[in-house]
């Protein structure tokens, strides 16, 4: 448990400081508890513990600042809808690159259309597919397209009724009449079974965990190659039918992690006309209470839900508050498998922080005279079923339509438990999708070192002076990118010290240091990027 202080105390680096040899080698003063020129340092705990605990009273004190600290990251122009999209276009790539959605996408054609099966499979990127299931009435593309995007504990055929396995009232109802068409991609789900490698070990970590972590170190993220593949569908409906015009709109709708995604894909891609977020859209400062796979670098000092949103405005975008599949953390290491995985829980949003984080994102749309553009809908009191009645209306009015068809009722049987068929299935279509996204880190990991060339080639080597000047951009890149610059300005010492050792050899003292004080920071000592 993470201890609070609402106080201020000052933050320490400590050294274990051996001085052996013998007696000639021990300081002047060995036989004291101090060494000369500090205090005695007292504490009543062990000094790992200390520390860790101030390492995290300190990092949620810099969340809670962070919420009041991001406006110095955006200079919005609410005079035109086109001076507000120039004005967060700096904002829009940085959280493109921070989620690292930023593989080119190819313009190739469907690997596979199966209109008999509703099957559309697409290269996104060199080596990685998207796969969809493609719903529609009739054999063309002229109506009007929802992207639905379902949580990942339940494959797409569930979501949209095609199989069992979630009550009727849970079920999305896309797959209708009235010429909709929708298409459902297929998300790396939460199972293990692919975590590992038969030649090293398998592990406990999630599927989505299991990408993440090497992605991460790659400038890639699980977050970022999902966006990309929704993306990429995107690209094949503008080419595949006649909306350039806009008269039939693209609907982006997720659920849980579904919605995040759908979010995220909104505010990267304006062609994306309407977004609906269920399920997931809150206050974001608890994010490190969350699965591993939801970190993003940076998030919360630029990023919270309602500036997301904010680089979606003046589109319109509705926000579900709505119940979606909870996650109690990773399962437990089983036989053959280590441990590992991150801990984690995800909770349905609590309707306070729901309406205080939408509160924050229609100021945007008021501010360009759009406040109409962006609604909060609540299903039950903020923890019913996504896919209220009201939200299906407002997006058949968005639509043109009188309303959506219903799905038809499945019988009570989990196919999924009893269809061995459907099941491997299954499991067979996420092990490619999981390989073909570890095998693209890979590629990038086994390329780096000519990626890094070409990073620093602005780096003038020609002489100590160039080299000098031309440097020093890295230092800050490496600086505030990579260690994480601390906005603190460093304190005097105080050194505190005890001996912790006294052997006729050596002589050990525990050596405490002041680095920084907690304390407030306004926003304009905030750096701007």
């Amino acid at each position: 448990m993470i201890a609070r202080n609402c106080g201020w105390i000052r933050w320490f680096a400590v050294v274990v400081l051996l001085v052996s040899g013998g007696a000639s080698l021990r300081p002047a003063t060995a036989q004291e508890d101090v060494l000369p020129g500090t205090k005695q340092l007292e504490l009543d705990e062990p000094l790992d513990v200390v520390m860790v605990r101030g390492i995290s009273e300190f990092a949620e004190q810099e969340i809670a600042l962070s919420r009041d600290r991001r406006e110095a990251h955006w200079h919005r122009d609410y005079s035109s809808p086109e001076a507000y999209e120039k004005s967060i276009a700096s904002n829009r790539e940085r959280l493109r690159t921070y989620i690292g959605a930023v593989d080119e996408l190819l313009p190739s054609s469907p690997v596979s259309v199966g209109q008999s099966h509703y099957k559309v499979a697409l290269e996104a990127w060199e080596g990685v597919n998207v796969e969809a299931h493609l719903h529609m009435t009739h054999n063309a593309y002229e109506g009007p397209t929802i992207i639905f995007i379902g949580d990942p504990a339940y494959p797409p055929e569930v979501w949209s009724g095609q199989l069992p396995g979630l009550p009727f009232a849970q079920r999305i109802p896309v797959v209708i009449g009235s010429g909709i068409i929708s298409l459902s991609p297929l998300l790396i789900d939460r199972g293990d079974e692919y975590s590992g490698n038969t030649n090293v070990r398998f592990t406990n970590q999630p599927h989505r965990e299991f990408v993440y972590r090497g992605a991460f170190e790659m400038g890639r993220h699980v977050i970022g190659y999902e966006v990309q593949k929704i993306r990429r569908l995107v690209n094949y409906l503008y080419s595949s039918r006649s909306i350039a015009s806009g008269e039939q709109p693209i609907i982006v709708w997720g659920v849980g992690e579904g919605g995040l995604l759908a979010m995220h894909a909104a505010a990267i891609d304006p062609r994306i006309d309407v977004c609906v977020v269920s399920g997931y859209f809150q206050e974001r400062e608890g994010v490190w209470k969350e699965p591993i796979y939801r970190n993003v670098w940076r998030q919360l000092a630029e990023f919270g839900d309602a500036d997301v949103a904010s680089l979606i405005a003046p589109r319109k975008l509705i926000i579900e508050a709505s119940s979606a599949p909870e996650v109690d953390g990773p399962s437990a290491p089983r036989m053959g498998r280590s441990g590992g995985a991150a801990p984690g829980q995800i909770r349905t949003p609590a309707i306070d922080s729901v309406e205080r984080e939408f509160v924050r994102a229609k100021a945007h749309y008021e501010k360009m005279g759009k406040a109409d553009y962006i609604q909060l809908i609540k299903s039950g009191n903020g923890t019913g079923p996504a896919g209220s009645q009201r939200t299906i209306a407002t997006i058949a009015k968005i639509l043109g339509l009188d309303d959506f068809a219903p799905v038809r009722e499945l019988p009570p049987l989990d196919e999924l438990e009893e269809n061995k068929e459907w099941r491997s299935f299954i499991s067979e279509r996420q092990r490619l999708q999981v390989g073909q996204l570890l095998r693209h880190t890979q590629r990038l990991m086994h390329v780096s070192d000519k990626a890094r060339d070409k990073y620093w080639a602005g780096a003038d080597r020609s002489s100590l002076a160039k080299w000098e000047e031309t440097q020093e951009a890295y230092r800050t890149k490496v600086y505030d990118e990579l260690i994480g610059r601390i906005p603190y300005e460093l304190l005097p010492p105080n050194a505190r010290t005890r001996k912790i050792i006294d052997e006729p050899t050596h002589v050990g003292y525990e050596v405490v240091l002041d680095v920084w004080e907690k304390g407030s920071v306004q926003p304009s000592a905030i750096s701007s990027q």
